[in-house]
């Protein structure tokens, strides 16, 4: 028994229409495993801005005692200058003729 042109045709549309659909369940996919690679891209992205502003604050702070370190420093100096009555103005005269 002879199928008719309209079966044949169905048969087309249903192998076409499970081939398109195959094609975009395929792109679905792969859109979906980019979309994860960026999700994990994002939270490492995080994760090192979260380090950074952990060395910042670290840096600021050590930055601030190196500044108090050297200020007590020139205090402790000019102290001890004062106290030894150095005169750090005056000229010292160096014969170098020999």
């Amino acid at each position: 028994m002879p199928r008719g042109t309209n079966y044949i045709a169905r048969r087309i549309c249903i192998y076409w229409g499970r081939r398109k659909l195959s094609c975009r369940g395929d792109s679905l996919r792969e859109i979906r495993t980019s979309v994860d690679v960026l999700k994990e891209e994002k939270q490492g992205s995080k994760t090192n801005v979260r380090v950074l502003e952990e060395l910042r604050e670290k840096v600021v702070s050590l930055d601030a005692e190196v500044d108090a370190g050297r200020r007590g420093r020139d205090a402790w100096a000019n102290n001890n200058i004062a106290a030894a009555g150095v005169n750090l103005t005056k000229k010292i005269e160096v014969d170098v003729r020999g």
